[in-house]
């Protein structure tokens, strides 16, 4: 339980990131406007890509360069999390010997 409030943090924080590439699924459900995702912007790329002999148009660039702007952003984010705040959460995990759950490395017998 000392956990869990700080294992909510981290998955709210992995849904925020999850909203910048998918965009906001929740509100799409609704019926409401929502910002394009990376990924939506990536696949208005690529789908405007088949068929074509010509470059990309000046709107595909523009939507390259959001999307690179914006994983430069999310990177950095997901980096924090995956490389430093996650495992230091399983460090203290192994530190309180808390039972082994998926994701952690196996425990090693004594």
């Amino acid at each position: 339980p000392a956990f869990a409030k700080e294992v909510r943090n981290l998955a709210l924080k992995l849904e925020d990131l999850n909203e910048k590439f998918s965009g906001d699924s929740t509100k799409a459900k609704r019926n409401e406007p929502v910002s394009p995702g990376m990924l939506d912007r990536l696949q208005t790329v690529i789908g405007g890509s088949y068929s074509v002999s010509t470059g990309p148009t000046n709107t595909h660039r523009r939507l390259l360069n959001i999307v690179n702007e914006e994983y430069l952003v999310v990177e950095a984010q997901l980096r924090q999390l995956l490389e430093q705040d996650i495992p230091a959460l399983n460090q203290r995990l192994e530190d309180a010997g808390a039972p082994w759950t998926p994701g952690r490395r196996l425990p090693t017998l004594k």
